[in-house]
């Protein structure tokens, strides 16, 4: 039922029940410029895209004295009204008059964010369409009636009374008619969209497709966040380009020690919102490993674990008075959900026996943990996958084991690529030596303890940080690490018998100062990862967000943006969930403004412009 119809039988049969009682009827002539049939005018106009229209209706027994006070009728605020003049049961014929005015301002969609946006058009119930409408192939409506991108219908009913409350309140019966509906502007460059119709409304849903190359923390919080805060108006699918797969870089030899604070205890910049978003994303992946068994494995190297979270807490012993000192200041400004607490030599060694404490003195943060990163990406990779398939078509993920030598290859077929590659981003032309960013190699060792060696690290025992750190996967396993190898380029996991050797030499002694007992711990082997280290700034070392198009060469005004999340450095884990969902959300608007300027300003120190 096109819009407005029902208002118009119930007015054309109330003004029958009036005209049925009503002692005397008169009629008057119509002329040959006008015609009545059954009370209703139909407008139709053809506009450009430039120009809206304004609709005014006026008493045609009136036109032929301007000066009358009762002829014309008045404007609304919103340049959109219509007013019946009716005389004590007189039927009145209508002219109607139909005048442009400028257009309004249209917003595009690197204006305004998608998310928690309200309508910008109303389509009201009796046709009319406001004057700050914009063109239709700008927008997305789920009116009945969709006007053509150069075309505007307007349908009034005029009959009686009601129609007039009616058409004086077009908005108030526009928004109780439609509510929960809104009008979503469409990402500016979209490559396609696809309308589905039914009787009563016709939907428009518009299709995007992003990238995002890397699967690593940044990489696949991404992904999530995209499919996870797109709205319900768009079909959006998501490619994740990794040529090894999930966790198959740094991110998957990371230590995986989780805590918001630097080694003096200070809290981090913004480390509440980045502690509480990564909780979210641990729940959300263990959620998904516990409601999937068919899992993806992945190349997922066993011997490092096979857990995905460990919460034991991390003892943090202290090595010097300057280091006591100020992590003793800094533990007061601790985190409620991650409390810091100052211990003696008794309680710590309760925790972990034989624990070496120079200064008799120990910081333990219980809400601390171990995260198995691979089980955790692949298990977030699988929440990507159930988001999808609970979406019943409308989001689609895929994992694409493939790497790219040029992210511009990319730019006809993408709305959006997003760049998670980590230390690799230096290697894509048109941006190797552009960001600032130092690589460094870590090495991680493996260690166990023999079954024939008598005692274990205690089942209940916190990990432990300190000039080594100890992450602990169970009584008899634990991984120590990381060396630090500046300036180099390579970012193989693989490490070859020398290189751990020299990873030995340089961590064992540090774990034992705090820890002696790992003297008794064999080797079982090594991984590395090539870091991207960022630049020290004044609230520290912060990753790097921002767009890229003018980095890469984008084409000026191209349909494709191109985006960087990249400089996680050694707090990847923490940082990944919080600043994952802020470019998930600015790539949804095409809009840098919604990152955090401290994110951002690498660019002005660069003197980059995207």
């Amino acid at each position: 039922m096109p819009p407005g119809a029902k208002k118009r039988k119930a007015a054309k049969k109330k003004q029958q029940q009036q005209e049925a009682s009503s002692p005397q009827t008169n009629l008057i002539p119509t002329t040959n410029h006008e015609s009545r049939e059954e009370d209703d005018v139909r407008i139709e106009k053809e506009v450009g895209l430039d120009t809206d229209e304004r609709i005014e209706i006026t008493d045609s027994s009136r036109d032929h004295d301007k000066n009358s006070s009762s002829s014309s009728s008045s404007s609304s605020s919103d340049d959109e009204s219509s007013e019946v003049k009716k005389e004590s049961g007189e039927s009145v014929s209508e002219a109607v008059t139909v005048s442009s005015v400028p257009n309004q301002p249209i917003p595009i969609a690197g204006d305004a964010p998608f998310m928690g946006s309200t309508a910008n058009v109303i389509v009201e119930s009796i046709g009319l369409m406001d004057s700050t409408t914009p063109p239709s192939d700008t927008l997305i409506s789920n009116e009945s009636s969709l006007p053509k991108p150069n075309e505007i219908t307007a349908q009034v009913s005029l009959a009686s009374d009601e129609v007039k409350q009616a058409s004086s309140s077009a908005a108030d019966s526009g928004k109780e008619e439609n509510e929960g509906e809104t009008s979503t502007l469409v990402p500016e460059g979209s490559k396609e969209s696809e309308a589905t119709s039914s009787h009563e409304e016709e939907n428009v849903m518009v299709k995007l497709l992003y990238a995002v190359l890397g699967a690593g923390f940044a990489g696949i919080s991404v992904a999530w966040h995209l499919l996870k805060d797109c709205p319900k108006e768009l079909s959006l699918s998501v490619d994740v380009y990794d040529e090894v797969g999930i966790g198959g870089g740094a991110s998957g030899v990371s230590g995986g020690l989780l805590h918001p604070y630097s080694p003096k205890g200070k809290l981090l910049w913004h480390g509440g919102e980045c502690w509480r978003e990564c909780l979210e994303l641990l729940s959300v992946a263990e959620t998904a490993a516990a409601s999937s068994s068919d899992a993806e494995k992945g190349d997922c190297n066993q011997s490092f674990g096979d857990f995905m979270v460990r919460r034991r807490g991390i003892l943090r012993p202290a090595t010097n008075a300057k280091t006591l000192s100020l992590m003793t200041d800094n533990a007061r400004n601790c985190l409620a959900g991650c409390v810091v607490e100052t211990i003696d030599k008794d309680a710590a060694q309760n925790l972990v026996p034989n624990l070496c404490l120079p200064l008799n003195s120990a910081f333990y943060l219980p809400g601390a943990m171990n995260v198995n990163p691979q089980r955790y990406l692949q298990a977030l990779f699988q929440a990507c996958l159930n988001s999808a398939s609970e979406s019943l078509g409308r989001t689609n993920i895929t994992l694409v084991k493939q790497s790219i030598d040029n992210v511009l290859e990319l730019e006809g077929e993408y709305d959006a690529v997003v760049i998670c590659l980590g230390s690799k981003v230096n290697f894509l032309p048109g941006l190797t030596g552009k960001l600032p960013l130092r690589t460094c190699r870590g090495v991680i060792t493996h260690l166990q303890l023999h079954e024939s060696v008598r005692g274990s690290y205690p089942e209940g025992g916190p990990s432990i940080l300190s000039d080594a750190w100890l992450a602990v996967q169970g009584p008899r396993d634990l991984h120590m690490g990381s060396t630090w190898e500046w300036q180099s380029r390579n970012y193989s996991p693989d490490v070859s018998a020398e290189e751990a050797s020299r990873a030995l030499a340089e961590l064992l002694p540090k774990a034992s100062a705090v820890y002696p007992e790992i003297d008794k711990w064999e080797f079982a082997g090594a991984r590395a990862g090539l870091r991207a280290m960022p630049p020290v700034t004044s609230h520290g070392s912060l990753p790097l967000l921002g767009c890229v198009d003018q980095l890469v060469g984008a084409a000026e005004g191209g349909s494709c943006k191109f985006w960087v999340f990249g400089g996680l450095g050694s707090r990847g884990l923490l940082y990944h969930g919080w600043l994952g969902k802020l470019i998930a959300k600015a790539v949804l608007c095409c809009k840098e403004e919604l990152l955090p300027s401290e994110l951002t300003s690498w660019k002005m120190n660069n003197r980059v412009k995207s």
